[in-house]
């Protein structure tokens, strides 16, 4: 009878004749993107995810028990992979493991930011060439008349720094045009686009070079 009674009262706790079940405490859920990512937080604290891309969700509960995700606003989720189908609603990742070791199921919600991904252009070699330098005197093509991005937005170019050595011209069946002046020192462009809102960012890129004698 001892034990029993000792063993009752380590289940239940009596309230006035009615004898309620002791709680257990409650799980906790860890997450993160994986090896050396700090753990995800609530509020968020860390950078924004990307439209179109896919990350991988590495989550331990202390029930010892499988964790589980189900996603909704910006992103799905396939077993412990979330994939950005927005880039402007947050991302919902609420995670779920069952009780054990003792402790009560456990639960987490994090909202996740959602950014815009950046367009792209095909520009011309002397863009970012290496070694990023231009001749005296000479002209070169930086990109088609009518360039566009990979969303189809048109590219404008313009001389950003070292306009005393540099020009930009458009011409219409050669294209966008670097011309180089006769005085070495250094000069940059930039290459911008109108955005394609909600996924994809503006287009800003920027090229830049030392102006030298010919060899």
């Amino acid at each position: 009878m001892t034990r029993y009674l000792a063993a009752l009262a380590a289940t239940t706790v009596v309230f006035g004749a009615t004898a309620i079940p002791a709680y257990a405490a409650t799980g906790v859920i860890t997450a993160s993107w994986g090896k050396g990512s700090p753990n995800f937080t609530d509020p968020w604290t860390m950078p924004a995810i990307m439209y179109t891309s896919v990350n991988d969700v590495y989550a331990s509960s202390t029930t010892g028990v499988n964790v589980t995700l189900s996603a909704s606003g910006g992103c799905t989720v396939s077993q412990k992979q979330l994939t950005v189908t927005s880039g402007a609603t947050p991302c919902v990742v609420v995670m779920n493991s069952p009780a054990g070791n003792g402790l009560d199921a456990a639960t987490a919600t994090f909202t996740i930011p959602t950014i815009p991904v950046g367009q792209s252009a095909k520009f011309g070699s002397v863009w970012n060439k290496t070694p990023q330098t231009v001749t005296e005197g000479k002209t070169y093509v930086m990109g088609a008349p009518k360039l566009k991005t990979n969303k189809g937005k048109l590219v404008t170019f313009k001389i950003a720094t070292g306009s005393n050595l540099c020009t930009v011209m458009k011409d219409s069946s050669k294209g966008w045009l670097l011309k180089v002046g006769k005085k070495t020192g250094k000069c940059s462009v930039t290459a911008t686009s109108a955005a394609v809102p909600p996924n994809y960012a503006a287009l800003n890129t920027a090229s830049a070079w030392t102006v030298v004698k010919p060899s």
